[in-house]
């Protein structure tokens, strides 16, 4: 068996994070995955190369708010 805690890193839950570490010092801290990817995902598409793939992306979000709106 293993437990861990993930969270961001804003001040009061890196805090608490801190906290829960000091007092269950077994337990496996992990970063925020869904966070970091979003990170990661937004600095590719700066790089020019990725233009195309960034504007295809925007459209097609637009397109599924519009569709679900229209659901409503």
């Amino acid at each position: 068996k293993f437990r861990g805690i993930s969270s961001d890193s804003t001040g009061n839950t890196a805090g608490a994070r801190q906290l829960l570490m000091e007092k269950y010092p077994w337990l496996i801290e992990l970063p925020d995955t869904c966070h970091r990817l979003n990170l990661l995902a937004k600095d590719i598409c700066k790089i020019p190369h990725f233009d195309s793939v960034s504007l295809l992306s925007c459209h097609l979000s637009s397109t599924v708010r519009t569709m679900e709106a229209d659901k409503v």
